[in-house]
């Protein structure tokens, strides 16, 4: 129950800006990361001085961190730093830096690439996919289940950067 309340409580710290909660835990930082960049990349009109692409890029740093503290395999890190060294600030992630967030991806996936929900049609639709995607892997990162955690934020990012095909 404290856990909650403490993941609830970062998760306004880092919206309002007032700074770290004293005994967070790192886990608990990274999780109010998430659902703050969350939070920028589903409603950006809600978010008007916080740009995507910072919120991007914090989400590929953040997954390429959880790699390097849970020893994930090396294929995993090793796409996740090349990520992390084209991933910039203040531009969406090109079609390179893409590819190495979807090499990340199948290997942490046991080889399965990404692949865009099926079932999901319409911006609507893909925005409570996402929501829920981004929701499980902080969920996780507090349960320190960091592999799972990397594999959802990181499924998080490839849907909110990949375009959705015309029907």
């Amino acid at each position: 129950m404290r856990l909650r309340a403490t993941a609830a409580a970062l998760a306004c710290v880092v919206v309002t800006g007032l700074g770290p909660v004293q005994g967070a835990s790192d886990s608990d930082l990274l999780a109010a990361d998430v659902r703050a960049s969350a939070a920028i990349l589903l409603a950006p009109e809600a978010h008007p001085g916080d740009p995507p692409a910072k919120a991007l890029a914090t989400l590929v740093r953040a997954v390429a961190r959880l790699g390097k503290q849970s020893d994930l395999p090396e294929p995993f890190r090793s796409k996740m730093e090349a990520a992390v060294a084209l991933v910039r600030d203040d531009r969406l992630p090109d079609d390179r830096t893409l590819q190495e967030l979807r090499s990340a991806y199948a290997a942490l996936n046991g080889g399965q690439p990404f692949a865009f929900p099926p079932d999901v049609r319409g911006l609507e639709a893909v925005k409570e996919a996402a929501r829920r995607q981004a929701d499980r892997g902080a969920a996780a990162l507090s349960a320190g289940r960091n592999e799972e955690a990397a594999r959802e934020i990181l499924g998080f990012v490839l849907v909110v950067a990949t375009p959705m095909e015309a029907p």
